[in-house]
């Protein structure tokens, strides 16, 4: 469970890239993070603990990626909730900022992240 949670860091470090090479590693790096997603769901509890875990990480970009896995899952809604709104507000990089409002404007109209 630490090794996923050490490549979910080391994935999430090229997040929200501003530079054309960034948003190729962004890129690639969702991609990384949705198969990691797909293949922890599977087993609720680790999911669960994982993200839970992630949420209070001192990186922003682990932190968002936490919360809209938690969201995904429908866990730990009240945290990630928090932390999307703090990023929305705090973040120093407009398009977490944005990012991060507009995941919690979805879950407020729909109630569940499914993509």
């Amino acid at each position: 469970m630490d090794e996923l949670k050490e490549q979910i860091i080391n994935l999430c470090q090229h997040l929200f890239g501003e530079t054309k090479k960034e948003v190729k590693e962004n890129n690639k790096s969702v991609d990384e993070l949705i198969a990691i997603f797909d293949r922890i769901k599977e087993t609720p509890g680790c999911a669960k603990k994982i993200y839970g875990e992630l949420l209070y990480h001192d990186d922003d970009r682990v932190c968002f990626e936490a919360a809209a896995s938690c969201l995904k899952l429908n866990e730990n809604v009240t945290q990630a909730k928090k932390v999307l709104k703090s990023i929305s507000k705090n973040n120093s990089n407009p398009n977490m900022r944005f990012s991060a409002e507009m995941l919690l404007e979805v879950w407020k109209e729909r109630g569940c992240l499914n993509f």
